[in-house]
Parts: structure tokens; sequence; C-alpha cells
């Protein structure tokens, strides 16, 4: 939905809302046409758990449809071809965010449940909601006569730049895979889905991490019977975030604010910064493809690495001093 041609800034209250709301305008009616042609399956979900969970960390919640993927073609030629080609490019991912509609989209998988548990699911649901929980600006949207164009998605984690695209991904991606996460080991009580603990052949806490470079438990699932299993795509970023959450007390704070406010990326650079000098930038330009979150994961890593090296040495040489002294 990256428009390539210059396009006229909208009036605010072209800007839809909730599924609920009377506003009108194009992204209004096309909200209302996929309510009426997806019927939304929750069957199973504990959607009160989903609530509670999110009202706590006073994350406002936002409209999510659990689909089949075969529901898909009740769109086609009935809905804008921009929205038809959002959900056609997106059957392979589990779940996604319709960027500027408060809307997130799950794909229900009777295999994928069977074998990571109905909570994996709603846990896909509280990481689109997260990314939809954020504010809004106007400034954000770009509409072109009826067309709908949205620059860049509506996740207040990030920011346009005209020269080198949007910025922030890692940051976006990384909190709302932390919280999905914290919500999959506080749903669980701590325990993960036995059909992927029969995987290791025993029994698994949720805070264990595996030989799958430090990503914690809860963020891996079972493909399939026979298939093995693999991590989410957003846990290196999540677990990035986590470990400079640990180094940064104040860094979970400033990106939660993000959710009620405009992001504060200065206060963000600043935190980081100040105790890993030269992250943020390199961190701040990556993309949400695989290989780009998996460079983010690592270069946390070697930054914390090398501030315990130094702060090793640190204390050598204080401690050789203090002999000195002593000596004297």
């Amino acid at each position: 939905l990256m428009p390539k041609r210059k396009l006229k800034k909208p009036k605010i209250d072209e800007i839809g809302g909730n599924f609920e709301s009377n506003e009108t305008g194009p992204i209004a009616e096309e909200k209302a046409k996929l309510r009426s042609l997806l019927k939304n399956r929750t069957e199973g979900i504990d959607l009160g758990r989903i609530k509670n969970f999110l009202d706590e960390l006073g994350l406002e919640n936002r409209e999510v449809l659990f689909i089949n993927r075969n529901d898909i073609r009740r769109l086609q030629g009935k809905v804008h071809p921009g929205i038809w080609e959002v959900f056609v490019q997106s059957q392979g991912l589990n779940g996604f965010s319709i960027p500027g509609f408060n809307l997130a989209v799950i794909f229900r998988d009777k295999s994928f449940e069977k074998h990571n548990g109905i909570t994996m699911t709603e846990s896909l649901a509280v990481h689109e909601v997260v990314h939809n929980s954020g504010h809004e600006s106007e400034d954000m949207y770009r509409f072109e006569e009826d067309a709908i164009m949205l620059s860049p998605p509506g996740q207040s984690g990030l920011v346009q730049y005209e020269r080198h695209g949007i910025s922030g991904w890692f940051f976006e991606e990384g909190l709302a895979e932390l919280i999905a996460g914290e919500y999959r080991s506080e749903a669980q009580g701590g325990q993960v889905y036995s059909g992927i603990a029969q995987q290791f052949g025993r029994e698994i806490q949720a805070d264990e991490t595996l030989d799958m470079g430090g990503i914690p438990v809860t963020a891996i699932y079972m493909i399939g019977a026979d298939q093995g299993i693999t991590k989410q795509m957003s846990a290196s970023p999540a677990m990035g975030i986590n470990l400079l959450c640990d180094e940064i007390p104040e860094l979970r704070g400033l990106l939660m604010s993000s959710r009620s406010g405009p992001a504060p990326f200065d206060q963000i650079r600043s935190a980081i910064e100040e105790v890993f000098p030269g992250l943020y930038e390199p961190l701040s330009r990556l993309s949400n493809a695989w290989e780009d979150l998996e460079m983010g994961f690592m270069l946390i890593r070697q930054a914390i690495a090398r501030r315990q090296t130094l702060q090793a040495e640190a204390a050598e040489n204080a401690g050789k001093v203090d002999d000195e002294i002593k000596e004297e």
C-alpha cells in the first residue's frame, strides 16, 4: 500500500476509527465490508483473558478478526484492491495488521492449535493489538481520490523519513512480541504447552531459554507433527529489547509510552546511547525482514558483551590501583 505518487493529506475526519464508529470515509467503508464478509471465528478463544491482560498494561483494545485462510476468497472483487492485496500477501503469515484500520487479522489453523495450544493463537492477537494500540497521527495517512493509501503503517513506534524510508521496525516488532510472550507465559501458568514439551521429552518452564540463540521457550512453536519447531519471527527483537531493558531500566516505559502518544524517539535514543554509544542508529534503521531482525539481536548482544568487557577491565584496573596504593 505504499504510494508511488504524491498524495494529498487527508482531513482528520477521513481517518477511520473502530468498527463501531459512525465515521464516514473510505477506511470506514472498507472496514464495514470486512466485518460483513468475514466471519469472526472466536470459538475457544478467551477474549476476556486477552482483554484483561491488555487492560492491565494500559493498552487500548482493538478489533481482532479470527479467520480461516480460505475465508479470504470472499473478499475478491468486493473490497478495495489494495486491501485485497494485503490479505493475499499475508496468507503465509500467522497474523497481520491492516495499517491505519485499528484492525488485526489472525489466521486460525487446527493443526497449529493442536500442536501449540490455543494460547499461541491468542498471543498472535496480542502481538498485533500491541501494534494497533499505538498513538495515531493524521500525518501518517495519505489519500488520493477514493483510494486507500497509508504511509507508513499505523504503528506509532515507526517514523517515515523522505530519504531512507521507515525507521523503528526493530523496536516496534520487539515490543509487540515481548508482550505477546509475556501473555503466553501468564496464560499458560508458567508451563509450556504439552505438544512442545513432548519435543524435548520433559516438562519445560516458560522462563527457560533454548539453544536457539538464547530465545525463550515461549517464543517457539511447532510447525507440524513431523516438522520440528521454529521460533516466532519477532522472537529475536523481543529478546533483544528484553536484554536492553535489563541494562536500561527506563527503556520499557519509554517504548510503552508510544502506545498512548507519539513515540519519544529522542528520549529512547538518549537512553540507549548513554549506555551503549553508537547502538541506536543501526537498530533504528533495520527493516522488519527476518535477517534485519536477527542482525539487531546480534548487535545488542555484541554491545552488551563489549560493555561487560570494558567493565571487567575497569574493575581490574581499579583493583591494580588499589593494590599499588596499599603497597605504598
